[in-house]
């Protein structure tokens, strides 16, 4: 009743994620087989699936694991399951490397998986049930080589998978509990404890809940409300009637295990690469055609180039600062902070030198030290009034660094700043975000996730 009162319902998520996250539903249609995904149980944080006690020890999670194996539908005896700590492995290495923030690990040995569980997850089963339930559905994809490792949205159709084989409780809930403030850091994408955003889950458990086509009220109720409303919303969006079809939006998932084709893969508009530049001009020098290269992507070309015009003139600072960019994008920490250490040598009165030490050493997990280099470009750019993409850049880089630090009140003034010099970047709104949930200001959280996306959508301006 007064139904019409809520106006026309909207489907939470851009269309460009709507494209990608209808194709790749399809193609999970065709891996598993649609009626695997109608009939998988919706798994709940309750005793009738988790029966066994948990006190939050090395056993209760073995039991716990050996649970998620059984409705993902792998034999224990495919996986090895091992446990670290994070904080062991930063002490030993104080360079970004593949364990720094992690909360799980799928790896493979001598032809067997390997599942690796943080152990600060062992206090809350909730998180650590998301964590298994996204390690395991990597067995389906990579270990079962439906999916290859270097797919651009690899992890993004993990946290997929796994909402339709069954966890998307666990995961949408799971995804804001993450206690440290995650970013990116010059193309290393990082985010919440969860690759899907809010409003992503939202839209894929609302297909999930028209492929069903059964009452959801048992398991929508326990999703956040962040995921929840928007989610409902996308049902009643679904149940609409398409007004070039003149049926339900919804219906056109109906027959998708035989007509997948029918919705194809798109690519996911953050991971979307951008058009490389036009023909490389004749007359560049070799810090030209390492520039080029760099903006191409090509960063091995952008390296070799830029290596070469060191050569020629060993003193070069601009050679030395593209490579130490090239490097950064290579993932060569090391190498990185070696070529910025040498620019600032070379010219310490150049800010542009700090710039990209600074963005070196947030590569390294140097953060107090990246604080200082950042704090350098910013009274710089602060005194001269101008640079404000550059200075965007370093309030942005400067408050990854004191998120890093535990300061998230700090980091939230810092991605502001950055946002009133660059209001087009959608991931100043996101890491933003994140900012203001560590601090419990949800409401704020939830406004800057909606701007974020919007922002997606938009050109710069």
């Amino acid at each position: 009743m007064f139904g019409w009162l809520k106006g026309e319902s909207k489907c939470p998520v851009t269309p460009e994620v709507q494209a990608w996250l209808e194709g790749r539903v399809a193609w999970i249609a065709q891996q598993f087989g649609v009626e695997r995904l109608r009939n998988a149980p919706v798994v709940l944080p309750n005793d009738g699936f988790f029966p066994d006690e948990y006190h939050g020890t090395e056993d209760d999670a073995r039991k716990l694991f050996e649970r998620v194996c059984g409705y993902m539908g792998i034999a224990t005896n495919r996986v090895e399951l091992r446990f670290y700590k994070v904080s062991t492995h930063q002490a030993r290495n104080p360079y970004w490397d593949d364990w720094a923030l992690t909360a799980g690990l799928y790896q493979e040995q001598d032809g067997r998986a390997v599942i690796q569980l943080e152990e600060s997850q062992f206090s809350d089963p909730l998180v650590l049930v998301a964590t298994c339930a996204h390690e395991l559905a990597h067995v389906h994809l990579l270990g079962d080589r439906r999916l290859q490792r270097d797919e651009d949205d690899g992890e993004l159709v993990t946290d997929l998978l796994a909402v339709f084989l069954g966890f998307g409780v666990f995961l949408a809930n799971a995804a804001s509990r993450s206690n440290v403030l995650l970013g990116r850091i010059e193309g290393r994408s990082t985010g919440r404890r969860g690759y899907l955003r809010d409003t992503e889950f939202a839209y894929a458990l609302a297909v999930l809940a028209w492929l069903r086509s059964e009452d959801t009220s048992t398991w929508t109720i326990l999703l956040r409300p962040n995921v929840r409303e928007p989610m409902l919303e996308a049902v009643r969006w679904l149940a609409e009637t398409d007004e070039n079809t003149r049926l339900p939006r919804g219906r056109r998932f109906d027959n998708i295990g035989q007509n997948a084709g029918s919705i194809p893969l798109s690519p996911y508009p953050d991971l979307a690469q951008p058009d490389p530049p036009e023909d490389e001009p004749d007359d560049l020098d070799h810090v030209g055609r390492g520039v080029f290269n760099l903006l191409a992507g090509r960063f091995a070309d952008a390296i070799r180039e830029l290596s070469a015009a060191i050569e020629e003139s060993p003193d070069d600072v601009e050679a030395y600062q593209q490579r130490t960019l090239a490097h950064i994008a290579s993932d060569h920490p090391e190498e990185a902070l070696a070529d910025a250490h040498r620019a600032v040598k070379l010219a310490p009165d150049d800010i542009e030198s700090y710039f990209v030490r600074g963005k070196s050493l947030m590569l390294n997990r140097l953060h107090d030290l990246a604080v200082a280099d950042f704090d350098a470009v910013i009274d710089d750019n602060d005194e001269s009034g101008h640079g404000d993409a550059r200075l965007a850049e370093a309030y942005y880089q400067r408050g990854l660094a004191r998120a890093f630090q535990g300061d998230a009140s700090a980091a939230a003034g810092d991605f502001s700043r950055a946002i009133v010099k660059a209001p087009y970047r959608p991931e100043l709104y996101e890491a933003r975000a994140i900012a203001y949930e560590c601090l419990g200001n949800s409401n704020e959280a939830e406004q800057d996730r909606e701007e974020a996306d919007w922002r997606r959508g938009k050109p710069p301006s």
